[in-house]
């Protein structure tokens, strides 16, 4: 565990030093700073403010579930539609932090004018939690650290040797442009999903190993499935993968029938609680991986029926 942790901290600092060297964020003004989330990451960003800036988190989330400026004049979902649970999970957090913070007079954030070239001449710059940005982006490479750490362990479990999580560490490190866009691209959605996915895959790894499976065993499969989902509009095309690959081990005998049935049902339910928190988003019911899924599902039957 203490060389999981430390591959984590590691990776943290490693995306935070990235991301710096690469946008100068620390002395950057609060408008910079936002101007810096291009593209879509911009949008995720501001449906975060607009919760935090929010006179309470629940007036702030009914801003956002009935957005009438995105696609005006239509009134949207935006949850719904742009898959939003980690802003306002995020929001939540950060109303909590700061909330806590003030109320026993500990300072969150440090602001000093910064002296420029140009125009403007004088900005003013605030770096520390306190400051939405950087606690935005800080969450995110708090939760991919904590991911390097949890793919250590899961290489470690599967080789059965730390030498195989170092290896493993290593490998990522090498390939880190090609492994992950992170550190550049905080707020898109596999940035909030892949952690989940690593997690979702030890939990699938250790059913799979073990003869005599519990009921938490299950349980904590259908959780990173939901929590893998839910931020992430691809996840299902991954997870269709994995399940595709599970039921040829099955049709080969690698795969007791009774804990691949096990595993269907959990991707069932998974893709249920999903559509549900979404509001009854249809890509979940409508993907190929719900298609297919129902299709497992009956081939299963067939083959049971058979023998």
């Amino acid at each position: 565990m203490r060389r999981a942790a430390f591959v984590g901290i590691l990776h943290w600092i490693h995306l935070g030093t990235l991301f710096e060297n690469d946008r100068h964020f620390s002395h950057l003004s609060t408008l910079e700073r936002e101007m810096s989330f291009r593209n879509e990451m911009g949008l995720y960003y501001s449906y975060f403010k607009t919760i935090i800036e929010a006179p309470s988190f629940l007036e702030g989330l009914w801003m956002i579930m009935n957005d009438r400026l995105t696609e005006y004049p239509l009134v949207i979902n935006t949850v719904k539609r742009f898959h939003l649970y980690p802003e306002v999970v995020l929001a939540y957090w950060y109303r909590t932090f700061t909330g806590i913070m003030n109320l026993f007079g500990v300072e969150t954030k440090a602001c000093w004018n910064i002296t420029r070239l140009g125009l403007p001449s004088e900005v003013e710059s605030c770096e520390g939690l306190g400051d939405p940005a950087s606690f935005y982006v800080g969450v995110i490479f708090i939760l991919n650290g904590l991911m390097m750490g949890l793919l250590f362990i899961y290489a470690a479990y599967l080789s059965e040797t730390q030498l195989g999580g170092l290896i493993t560490v290593l490998c990522y490190f090498f390939n880190h442009g090609e492994a992950t866009r992170v550190m550049w691209t905080p707020p898109l959605r596999e940035s909030f999903a892949y952690p989940f996915l690593v997690l979702q895959m030890y939990i699938l790894t250790m059913i799979l190993r073990t003869s005599n499976n519990y009921r938490r065993h299950y349980i904590a499969l259908c959780l990173a499935n939901v929590a893998f989902m839910l931020p992430w509009q691809f996840a299902q095309f991954i997870l269709f993968t994995q399940v595709a690959s599970l039921f040829h081990m099955y049709v080969v005998g690698y795969i007791e029938p009774s804990k691949f049935q096990k595993i269907i049902y959990i991707n069932m339910v998974s893709v249920i609680l999903c559509c549900i928190l979404m509001f009854g988003n249809p890509m979940y019911l409508s993907s190929y991986y719900s298609f297919f899924f129902f299709f497992f599902f009956f081939s299963l039957l067939l083959l049971l029926r058979d023998f």
